[in-house]
C-alpha cells in the first residue's frame, strides 16, 4: 500500500508523540522541521488525527 507524504508523516509523528513522557507536548512546527514539510502540510493532517481521536 502507497500512503501519501502528509499521511506517512502524520503516522510518524503520532508514533513520536507516543514516545514522549507524561503530559509533554511537541510544537507541530517541530515535527514539520524534522519530517522536512512545511507546518500548515502537517498540521492539516495532524488535525485529522485529532478530528478521528487518535490525537488529542
Amino acid at each position: 500500500m502507497k500512503l501519501g507524504e502528509g499521511v506517512e508523516a502524520a503516522i510518524h509523528c503520532a508514533a513520536m508523540l507516543a514516545g514522549i513522557k507524561g503530559a509533554a507536548t511537541m510544537p507541530g512546527a517541530a515535527m514539520a522541521e524534522a519530517f522536512g514539510l512545511s507546518p500548515s502540510y502537517l498540521l492539516k493532517h495532524l488535525n485529522a488525527l485529532t478530528a478521528s481521536g487518535i490525537l488529542e
